[in-house]
């Protein structure tokens, strides 16, 4: 056989070889739709081979939302589908031998994701409905409160700020009884949560249940450390005991850690008048009227106070 034949051969089983390596290898087609079926052009497609991690590849579909990636091991690839305000979405493909693999992907926008979550998910209603009740809750709309926040826990019992916030309701309505339960649930699904035990605090003086004000003014105090409210509530506790020094004291605590705790300037002026230094008493009511304070019998009381002192 002469060397022109021998050349022949050999061409031939190198095509042979090429040809026989490219027919196993598969392809991949994605076709990338919004949830109204129009193409998202622009998507990027990651690709990486779970068998050979440093096999990457990476494709971005056209105007028609396809992209294709040819020469493709039989393995499994892990695919990454990324697009900005889309959410990205993961996948895996194992690339078949010598064929095409044909997939169509749907993807959804941030905002088509939240309202399939307001729609299915009870969690997301449930603080959904509860950022609706604190709204009301500040506007002091304590009823239509009371109803959205029981909807909300119909929804999900473990919202612990919505049981507080219900007690918070008892109490502002004067409620102190049925105020107990809620803020006690809501410290047993999160003992770190501190505001439950500050108004516990209020509620046990209301009460007039001396022991358990002092068991949760402490615990308060151990979760979240002395705040202006725990100093306040001290006070009240002293003034309601006869302990005029030491409600003086405390009261004046109350009033450093927070300058706008208004309530502060008003115990405050009657525990100096009990003590006889009615000047300091005058001095504390006028900061009490300075907020202007919606309390009428108090204003009244203030008022007379200054009257009568000046």
């Amino acid at each position: 056989m002469d060397k022109k034949h021998h050349l022949i051969i050999f061409i031939f089983i190198v095509l042979f070889s090429v040809t026989n390596i490219y027919s196993n290898l598969g392809k991949l087609r994605v076709s990338v739709y919004d949830i109204k079926g129009k193409p998202i052009a622009g998507v990027k497609i990651r690709m990486v081979n779970t068998k050979i991690g440093s096999m990457k590849y990476e494709i971005i579909t056209n105007k028609k939302g396809v992209a294709t990636k040819n020469a493709l091991k039989n393995h499994f690839f892990d695919i990454f589908l990324e697009k900005e305000g889309y959410q990205d979405i993961k996948t895996r493909f194992k690339i078949p031998v010598g064929m095409l693999l044909k997939k169509e992907i749907i993807m959804k926008t941030i905002e088509e994701l939240e309202k399939d979550r307001e729609n299915n998910d009870p969690h997301y209603k449930a603080i959904k409905l509860f950022n609706e009740a604190s709204k009301l809750i500040k506007n002091k709309a304590y009823s239509k409160a009371y109803k959205i926040l029981k909807e909300s826990l119909s929804l999900d019992n473990k919202i612990y700020q919505a049981h507080y916030y219900i007690g918070v309701i008892y109490f502002e309505t004067e409620k102190y009884k049925e105020a107990v339960e809620p803020l006690k649930k809501a410290i047993e699904l999160n003992e770190k949560y501190g505001p439950p035990y500050r108004l516990l605090v209020s509620v046990f003086d209301k009460l007039k249940n001396k022991k358990e004000s002092d068991k949760y003014l402490i615990l308060a105090q151990q979760k979240g450390g002395k705040t202006a409210i725990d100093a306040f509530n001290e006070g009240s506790k002293y003034f309601n005991e006869g302990k005029t020094d030491e409600a003086i004291k405390a009261f004046n605590e109350a009033i450093k850690k927070n300058p706008k705790l208004v309530e502060a300037y008003y115990r405050l002026g009657l525990t100096y008048l009990n003590k006889g230094l009615t000047k300091e008493s005058v001095v504390m009511f006028k900061k009490y009227l300075e907020f202007k304070p919606k309390n009428k019998e108090k204003i009244q009381t203030a008022t007379s106070i200054i009257k009568n002192y000046k």
